[in-house]
């Protein structure tokens, strides 16, 4: 994460590549794609077709490319909604993207 000159990295193990981040109006959650999968088909879905959360895929090592700016939408992503949850229960994450 990116602090401007307070700047960090998070160094943590992941046990395979991609790793998933959700964001949502809280915190953010990092989840391999199996544990993305039960997340997303546990979801009670709303009757209105609003986002519930934005999932970004991270395929590799990733840095922002100036320090202190938001870059977040560079990364591959999806606003999901019920389409998007229909998706995979049908198709899996990978039907995501």
């Amino acid at each position: 994460m990116n602090f401007g000159r307070y700047s960090a990295s998070l160094n943590f193990p992941i046990p395979s590549n991609p790793v998933y981040l959700v964001e949502d109006v809280e915190d953010f959650h990092f989840h391999t794609s199996e544990a993305l999968a039960e997340f997303l088909n546990g979801i009670c879905r709303a009757p209105d077709d609003g986002c519930y959360f934005n999932v970004y895929r991270i395929a590799g090592d990733w840095r922002s490319p100036r320090l202190g700016t938001d870059y977040m939408g560079a990364i591959p992503h999806v606003h999901v909604e019920n389409r998007q949850l229909d998706r995979v229960r049908t198709g899996g994450v990978d039907a995501l993207w």
